[in-house]
């Protein structure tokens, strides 16, 4: 992910102590962003969202949409819609999304790992 995309979305991911415990959270300047990523763990990452980001962008036409408890996107080639209750509908290029998720999960593998005592 690059500075560019850092500053645009205000992306700051961090390792908190909470209860004794590691939790990576992360944080944008866009709440349902914000909320989305922090649904998914890093195996989930590749195996799903990274592969449909990458089907999508690879062929015309094709579409998904994925959801976690309160926020669901729509994925397109151009962009990703996100759509929740609480916030008016938010878009961004696909191309960004596809790197901001790239960048969460590669911190969620980077140490000290979730879960574990700081």
């Amino acid at each position: 992910m690059n500075q560019d995309i850092i500053k645009k979305y205000g992306i700051d991911f961090k390792n908190k102590n909470i209860n004794n415990k590691i939790d990576k959270v992360p944080h944008t300047n866009f709440p349902d962003l914000t909320i989305f990523l922090y649904g998914w763990g890093a195996s989930e990452l590749n195996e799903d969202l990274l592969q449909q980001i990458n089907e999508v962008l690879n062929e015309p036409g094709k579409e998904f949409e994925s959801q976690n408890e309160m926020i669901l996107i729509e994925v397109n080639k151009d962009d990703v819609c996100f759509y929740s209750d609480e916030i008016d509908e938010f878009h961004m290029p696909t191309i960004e999304f596809k790197q901001i998720v790239e960048g969460w999960r590669d911190f969620l593998l980077s140490p000290p790992l979730n879960g574990s005592k700081p």
